[in-house]
């Protein structure tokens, strides 16, 4: 899988997969978020799985007959969105993108066209934003509670009570959240600092998705296998570390805010990221 290619929103393949890719938006002083620079230029493009021959002993079998009938590239239609960093946006966008059909928001750019989604929702959801210094890191892990920093609208998560015995960790708190809004790097602290630094709040109050999440567990892992995939990006040249907290409860990548020069490698990373998950989605068991 190593070629993509523009195409336009009403022509999708109805055999293609289809992947849903978002990036965030403005925050703090940034009028553009990296992440959604990044994403952005993969709207409405298309990859293509390279089919894997039939292999007996280590050697690969092609048939007259095979030949006739060899397997197609599928492609891999990519669409992309831009969620704002706020939790109203986020608690009023997620619920839509795993709707049957997805419900997308509606884009800034009015010329940016999105195609109809799948009937049966999108194969794959991919979670683009941006942290510190370092290489590209592969969340594992999702929070559903401990989000004590505002976001970009200077709003705080909505209250969400725990049951007594649940365990609370403040700093772990606090990291959470700044990876979620990225406004610092991984080790740093936030410009407006947690709830309960400085705004005179002796016990902050547990913050969070609440409402409509209750049947989700507190942390949640990935389905992919992120050492295999970091594997993969390391042979093709992608630097690349596991990074346990995350928000999405999918595969998110942070990436640092660098220049515009380096988008397209961060673009060659997520769409390397994409091809080996979806490799490994469609190769039979056993």
């Amino acid at each position: 899988m190593n070629s993509f290619s523009p195409q336009d929103a009403d022509t999708v393949d109805p055999k293609a997969i289809r992947v849903l890719i978002t990036g965030f938006g403005p925050f703090h002083k940034f009028n553009e978020n990296p992440s959604w620079l990044a994403v952005k230029p993969l709207h409405n493009t298309v990859l293509y799985t390279n089919p894997d021959p039939i292999v007996i002993d280590d050697h690969a079998i092609v048939t007259d007959e095979m030949e006739e009938m060899a397997p197609r590239p599928q492609p891999i239609h990519i669409t992309a969105i831009e969620i704002p960093v706020s939790y109203q946006s986020v608690l009023a966008v997620t619920p839509g993108l795993h709707a049957r059909p997805p419900v997308l928001p509606e884009p800034k750019d009015p010329a940016m066209v999105l195609p109809p989604p799948p009937v049966n929702g999108y194969d794959f959801m991919f979670h683009v934003g941006v942290a510190g210094r370092g290489p590209l890191r592969m969340e594992k892990l999702a929070h559903k509670n401990g989000f004590r920093m505002k976001d970009a609208d200077g709003q705080y998560a909505p209250v969400v009570h725990l049951p007594k015995e649940h365990p609370r960790d403040p700093e772990a708190e606090v990291e959470i959240m700044e990876q979620f809004l990225s406004l610092v790097p991984p080790s740093g602290h936030g410009p407006t600092g947690g709830e309960g630094g400085n705004d005179g709040v002796e016990i902050p109050p547990n913050r969070g998705f609440g409402k409509g999440y209750e049947s989700f567990a507190e942390e949640m892992q990935t389905e992919i296998d992120v050492a295999k995939l970091i594997n993969h990006m390391k042979e093709t040249g992608i630097e690349v570390c596991p990074f346990l907290p995350a928000v999405a409860a999918s595969l998110r990548f942070t990436v640092q805010p660098i220049l515009s020069t380096f988008i397209r490698r961060w673009m060659l990373a997520i769409t390397s990221a994409i091809s080996f998950s979806i490799a490994r989605w469609l190769k039979p068991s056993g």
